[in-house]
Formats: C-alpha cells, sequence, structure tokens
C-alpha cells in the first residue's frame, strides 16, 4: 500500500511539473502595412473589442506606436459629434515588447476568478516599424484569463509625439442611448418652482430656442450648480 502511494505522488508531481513547465499557446502578430490599420469606433459607439492576444515576431523592430481613445468624449457636441483621438508615442521599445511578449498563465480554478470586473477597457493599439509596417500585438493573461497591461503602460510611458482628433456622427438614437436624453426639442412642463438642484452625474440634452445644441455633463457639484444657474 506505501509503495502504491509512493507511485501515485510520484506521477502527481510529475504532472504537475510539467504543467508549471508549459506555458499556453499565444499566436504571433503579423505584419502588414501601417497604412490599412486605423482606429475602430470606440465603445459605447462602436462593440467592445476583443482582447488580442498575439506576440510581437522576433523580427520586428518597432520605432513608434499609436494607440486610440478607448470610449468617446462624454459631451455630445451641437453638430451631434462625439470625439475619440489617435496618439503617437516615440522611443525605445524594448521594455514595451519583453511586457508584451511574456508568458501566459495556465487558467486556475482560484475563487473570486469570475468576479473581477475591475479592469478598465484597454486602448487598441499598434506598433510601427521604420519601414512602415505595422503589428497588433496582445496581452498575456493572467491564472484568471484577464490580460496582462504592463506592455501597454511601457509604450504610453514613452514620448508623446501628437494626437489626432476623430469625430462620428450620431443619430438620434445613438444620442440617447449614449446621453439617455432626446435631442428633439420638446415644450417644457411649466413647474410652480425654480429647480434648486441637479443630480451629480447626470446628462442633459440643452437647446438654443428650439434648436439643439449639445448635451452636458453634471460630474461634479460645481458642474451641477454652474448648469442650474444657466437655466435660471
Amino acid at each position: 500500500m506505501l509503495r502504491r502511494w509512493f507511485a501515485i505522488m510520484i506521477v502527481v508531481l510529475a504532472v504537475a511539473g510539467i504543467w508549471q513547465l508549459t506555458t499556453p499557446d499565444r499566436p504571433v502578430a503579423v505584419i502588414v502595412d501601417a497604412e490599412t490599420l486605423e482606429c475602430a469606433t470606440p465603445y459605447p459607439i462602436g462593440p467592445l473589442q476583443a482582447t488580442p492576444r498575439a506576440t510581437v515576431p522576433d523580427d520586428f523592430v518597432p520605432v513608434a506606436a499609436v494607440t486610440c481613445d478607448p470610449i468617446v468624449s462624454g459631451d455630445v457636441a451641437a453638430d451631434r459629434t462625439v470625439s475619440f483621438s489617435e496618439h503617437r508615442w516615440e522611443g525605445d521599445f524594448g521594455r514595451a515588447v519583453e511586457l508584451l511578449n511574456r508568458s501566459s498563465s495556465h487558467r486556475t480554478g482560484f475563487p473570486g476568478c469570475g468576479d473581477n470586473y475591475s479592469l478598465a477597457v484597454l486602448e487598441e493599439f499598434w506598433l510601427v516599424d521604420d519601414r512602415g509596417r505595422a503589428v497588433r500585438p496582445g496581452y498575456p493573461s493572467d491564472s484568471c484569463g484577464l490580460p496582462k497591461p504592463g506592455g501597454l503602460a511601457a509604450v504610453k510611458e514613452l514620448t508623446s509625439v501628437g494626437s489626432t482628433e476623430h469625430r462620428i456622427l450620431l443619430s438620434d438614437d445613438q444620442i440617447y442611448e449614449l446621453s439617455n436624453c432626446r435631442p428633439t426639442y420638446q415644450p417644457p412642463t411649466t413647474g410652480t418652482t425654480m429647480p434648486t438642484s441637479l443630480p451629480a452625474g447626470g446628462v442633459f440634452c440643452r437647446f438654443s430656442s428650439t434648436e439643439f445644441v449639445g448635451t452636458s455633463s453634471t460630474t461634479e457639484r460645481q458642474a451641477s450648480d454652474d448648469l442650474l444657474e444657466s437655466f435660471r
């Protein structure tokens, strides 16, 4: 009996050792013409993008990176557009590539993995070399299957060399989904008293006479007070 348990323990330890030594496969990013890449329409106007997993090819040496805002600007302009920007970074990408090409961890059954909703939406990005080629690398994953974004953080520690703003024209339904207010004028209902406060964190459609002139966000009490004063 003792020998049997000893043999079982050897097998268990051998399997555990192999499991630790092996790493989940990650694909290698495809090299493309940098001119063919552009930022996708960010959330919440566009869908959430899948998290990429690819590594930077061994023979690809980046000299620049482009990152895209993951979420559109909060307020809608009078022309019914919202904005987002793409940013260009330059410098030594050695550390960033090292972090991007780390091995992923094996998935485990640790309690609490399924309850982690704290990870922010990550920027879409790509790397560019001195030949005008580009790759879209991704992230290694941790033991819960979540991306480890250290490589992106290292990119954003480099020198920012410029930004380009993009504007997206929204339909009335998209404005409502984004702001929870309708950009079509509705005659107000007359009240009996002046308003005294507005909820912080609210978004309001604003009009000049009957023309839509954009939305305003009340992200703090001072902003709420300023907006309220403009109604008087």
